[in-house]
């Protein structure tokens, strides 16, 4: 089977990729709709939007931030957008604003705090995760409604596309590429047979449907944004948000890492940047190429841990080829 490594990582925000990212590209999907709605329709003074959030979404949304998250994509904010945004800042500010306008000028209200609803009743048969979506007039009257899915992974489906999900990500046919396999064995003697490491036959299947520059673009931004994600979590004290008053615990674990004997080794595969290949080879081994070249697997050894650390790098096509 081939799976692109653009669409089995996404970049978002969480803590929920069904709980919060989800209802936040629904919320993005609808406010789209509106727009189109308002635009092409002679409609009433007064528009209101309302969310209502049903199943799991209304008993956990609290913690998991989805209201916070569909109040974002009603500005018309995504989860990929978001990466690098103090999101905290950015919501706070919207979490006081009561209405917003169209592109057409159009006055909508809409108040996070009435205007989502967690609805405990029973779920929706179609999907436990459910959210419905309402333009109303001043008389209370429906004009527009969606009804949405979140259905794992930051994909949504709406009450018309739910039938006929089978699975949010693109599995082509292993045929289809290049380096075909359906087994991890498969895969390891294709390795050995051809004298590619297992990235380089990744990197010659995924460009067979994409340039060399759209995908190491695409592997980039999501190097970047784990990368931005850890560092924020390693300066950034206090408590989690969400209202369960969980203190924040990577500062100080992170400090009493690298006060002890083992700290520098535990962070060596974080400080190894591209720019350091050359420098520091012994930090890279060499499996199934015939060649000096650093491999999918960057084997990272720490001598006071006394066991080996891999760290997967997906851009090591890029570094073979320099």
């Amino acid at each position: 089977m081939f799976i692109s490594t653009l669409d089995l990582f996404k970049i978002g925000i969480g803590p929920s990729s069904s709980h919060t990212m989800g209802p936040m590209v629904a919320a993005k999907n609808f406010r789209d709709l509106l727009e189109k709605f308002a635009s092409s329709n002679a409609v009433s003074d007064f528009l209101h939007v309302r969310c209502t959030l049903r199943g799991s979404l209304a008993f956990t949304g609290k913690g998991h931030a989805t209201d916070r998250a569909v109040t974002l994509g009603m500005y018309r904010h995504t989860p990929q957008a978001l990466a690098k945004v103090d999101v905290n800042t950015l919501f706070q500010e919207l979490w006081q604003q009561s209405s917003f306008r169209t592109d057409n000028d159009r006055l909508i209200h809409f108040n996070p705090v009435e205007d989502i609803i967690f609805d405990r009743s029973d779920p929706l048969p179609e999907h436990p995760n459910g959210m419905i979506f309402q333009l109303l007039d001043g008389t209370g009257k429906t004009l527009l409604s969606e009804t949405y899915f979140s259905i794992g992974g930051g994909f949504i489906s709406t009450i018309a596309e739910i039938g006929q999900i089978v699975a949010p990500l693109k599995i082509e046919p292993a045929q289809s590429c290049g380096f075909p396999f359906e087994s991890a064995n498969q895969m390891m003697k294709m390795s050995f047979d051809s004298k590619y490491s297992v990235s380089l036959m990744k990197r010659s299947n995924e460009q067979e449907r994409m340039s060399e520059l759209e995908l190491n673009q695409g592997l980039d931004a999501i190097w970047d944004a784990m990368r931005t994600c850890l560092e924020k979590g390693l300066i950034t004290e206090g408590r989690l948000p969400g209202g369960l008053n969980i203190k924040r615990r990577a500062v100080a674990l992170y400090q009493q890492l690298q006060n002890s004997s083992f700290g520098n080794g535990l962070m060596a595969w974080y400080l190894v940047d591209e720019t350091e290949v050359e420098t520091r080879t012994d930090k890279f081994v060499t499996t199934f190429t015939g060649e000096d070249t650093p491999v999918a697997a960057t084997y990272l050894k720490s001598k006071e841990m006394g066991e080996l650390m891999v760290h997967l790098w997906l851009v090591e096509g890029v570094l073979n080829q320099e």
